[in-house]
């Protein structure tokens, strides 16, 4: 059997069958049809007239302008900023190809698969919950007060998680996930066999893949005990130094700025975002990790840096200085 990378020319074949490459390229670039073509201005460096053109026949793009070009891999790879497995196993997930076919699925993957699924999930729960009346409106309210307008809570799709011990995982459950599974997600801690939210009464912001999947979550408490920030803890899917907050929203203004803009926090995140400085993420902790830095490098080698002004912040940020510099 032929293999490309740790993949069969076979499997490829048919995701590549099931991919229609117009329809790829459409949801991020306005196609017009020109022939047996498509044509559109190219999404890969600044175009002032349409050089970027489609063939769905032969299912592959070319620019006449910057020379990309290649099928429908190579098309996610770029606009993406994937590696080659990452861009296949997105385009069968979209495609619905089971990449069982192309051997044994680690274990970890399949409960990667589960731990986002319950993640968007709490997600879904922490939006609602910040809706509603009581602990809601209190969490309402200091959002306001941070300068954060409804469209801008919308779009990071802040929430709230209820004081209660039970509260989301109750609501994990009622809809068919199982305990053990909440736990692995980094959702509920368990104790003597009795299962309990993780984040319990706190300003709940997910935390994206670079694919824009909910994979995990940090809390700012609201009152009470307990650490002023909680991040989930290390899980098959999540891993805070890999990770960088905000990237999916704001990787394209990153491209057409040509600069990033790294802060500490969420709330400086958001609040950048709120304020029109969209290609502002954050590094989710006061330490830049080498990971995070290769990840920054997929989209540009500008940064600035705008970590607090305090001694710490000035510390952390002549470390991801160095950081960068490697």
């Amino acid at each position: 059997m032929v293999m490309s990378g740790s993949f069969p020319d076979s499997l490829l074949e048919e995701i590549r069958l099931r991919t229609d490459i117009v329809r790829l390229v459409g949801d991020y670039v306005p196609l017009t049809r020109k022939g047996k073509n498509y044509v559109g201005l190219c999404p890969f460096h600044t175009d002032s007239k349409p050089s970027f053109s489609v063939n769905g026949e032969q299912q592959f793009f070319y620019c006449f302008g910057c020379g990309a070009g290649g099928d429908v891999f190579r098309f996610l790879m770029l606009k993406e900023n994937l590696g080659f497995q990452e861009a296949v196993r997105e385009l069968a997930r979209r495609a619905g190809v089971a990449l069982a076919q192309a051997g044994p699925v680690a274990a970890r993957d399949v409960l990667a698969e589960r731990c986002r699924g319950i993640c968007e999930a709490a997600a879904a729960f922490f939006r609602a919950a910040l809706r509603e009346d009581g602990a809601g409106a209190a969490a309402r309210r200091y959002l306001a007060e941070r300068g954060l307008d409804a469209a801008t809570v919308e779009r990071f799709h802040i929430g709230l998680a209820p004081p209660g011990w039970q509260s989301l995982v109750s609501y994990l459950k009622g809809r068919g996930h199982v305990p053990g599974d909440i736990v692995a997600a980094g959702l509920a801690g368990e104790k003597q066999g009795r299962v309990y939210d993780y984040f319990r009464n706190r300003i709940m912001f997910p935390v994206w893949d670079p694919q824009g999947r909910v994979v995990g979550f940090g809390g700012r408490i609201l009152e009470g005990d307990g650490p002023k920030y909680l991040n989930s803890p290390e899980t098959a899917c999540f891993n805070k130094g890999r990770l960088l907050y905000g990237l999916h929203l704001a990787r394209q203004a990153v491209r057409e700025q040509g600069c990033l803009v790294l802060m500490e926090g969420y709330v400086d995140v958001v609040s950048a975002h709120r304020y029109g400085i969209t290609n502002a993420v954050a590094s989710l902790g006061t330490s830049l990790t080498s990971e995070q830095a290769r990840l920054i490098a997929r989209y540009t080698d500008q940064v600035v840096l705008a970590y607090d002004a305090d001694d710490a912040g000035q510390v952390a940020a002549e470390r991801s200085l160095a950081v960068l510099r490697e």
